[in-house]
């Protein structure tokens, strides 16, 4: 932590010139806390260190801008010791393709330390979303739940699926234009038909099945879980508990999916990403022919339903491989 002078003037905030000699002094202070030898020189040559974002024995994860460019990235460093390792990061990163996915842009190793310099995201996590504002609508809660759901279906439908195994709101952005970015594929793993159990059990309570923690192999299940406990938690503004109540998710349609993913028994879930998009795109689309229905009466809402579902029905028979 550092410790800043406090502002003098009559506590106003520097302007024009003084902006620059502030932004100086902080990127003398910035450089002075961190020791440039724990970094090859070529990095330096490339890059400039912003700000640290996390600092710890065994991880280090910075704010860095390109020097040519100016363009902003963060580099994720870890010891291989750690379950996230850096270098497991990005072997993942480098098959994947998605929008909602950050690119691997450079990888290093450099006395004893892992790293990774990826793509970063403009935006708020989720979890600092519902912190400031509270329990989200039900449609965002929707919306970004089938968001979720297809950057899932772009790992789960691999020839080796990717169990990511960290969904939760610190790892899931919202960018300024509304779009979900998933962040930090540090303990994802490839699932092996061939195991009984996972090697390593990692995972954040609250979002982790049972089966994450040694009682059978993670699958795509595992994933579906997770979002079930970021659906509740988009909505009620708690993190759920095995046991909770889930009363407090409306409208029901929200509440029946949120009771299906975070069954205890994965052959109880929703079998794949897909059908749980398809879930909630179908739930969105009733809560927005409600005003309808209040409006025009139940024989014109029955139409619009109808009429939706024929749509949704048609996009998913296009989607599917042709024989």
């Amino acid at each position: 932590m550092f410790l800043l002078q406090p502002v003098r003037d009559g506590g106003k905030i520097p302007v024009g010139a003084d902006i620059l000699e502030f932004q100086s002094f902080y990127d003398q202070l910035l450089g002075s806390a961190i020791d440039e030898e724990a970094f090859p020189p070529a990095f330096h040559q490339r890059y400039r260190i912003t700000a640290c974002l996390c600092e710890t024995d065994d991880k280090r994860v910075y704010l860095v801008a390109r020097r040519t460019d100016g363009v902003v990235f963060i580099l994720k460093g870890t010891t291989p010791q750690r379950g996230d390792s850096a270098a497991r990061e990005a072997e993942l990163l480098l098959a994947l393709d998605h929008p909602g996915i950050p690119k691997a842009v450079e990888t290093f190793a450099w006395q004893g330390w892992d790293y990774l310099v990826r793509q970063y995201f403009e935006g708020r996590t989720l979890d600092d979303l519902v912190a400031h504002s509270g329990p989200l609508p039900a449609g965002e809660v929707l919306r970004i739940g089938g968001e979720v759901a297809g950057i899932l279906r772009c790992l789960h439908e691999l020839p080796e699926p990717l169990i990511h195994r960290d969904i939760k709101p610190q790892n899931l952005i919202r960018t300024p234009e509304g779009a979900v970015r998933l962040i930090d594929f540090g303990i994802a793993r490839k699932y092996n038909r061939e195991f009984s159990r996972d090697t390593v059990y990692l995972g954040s309570f609250g979002y982790a099945p049972p089966e994450q923690f040694g009682f059978t192999q993670t699958d795509p299940r595992t994933d579906i879980y997770a979002i079930g406990g970021l659906l509740y938690f988009l909505a009620t503004g708690k993190q759920k508990e095995y046991m909770s109540d889930l009363g407090a998710v409306s409208p029901r349609s929200l509440r029946r999916i949120v009771t299906r993913c975070t069954r205890l028994d994965a052959a109880n879930r929703y079998p794949d990403a897909r059908r749980l998009q398809a879930a909630l795109r179908r739930a969105g689309q009733r809560l927005r022919l409600l005003p309808a229905l209040r409006r025009y009466g139940l024989a014109a809402a029955l139409t619009l339903v109808l009429a939706a579902s024929s749509a949704t029905r048609h996009r998913s028979s296009s989607a599917l491989p042709k024989p």
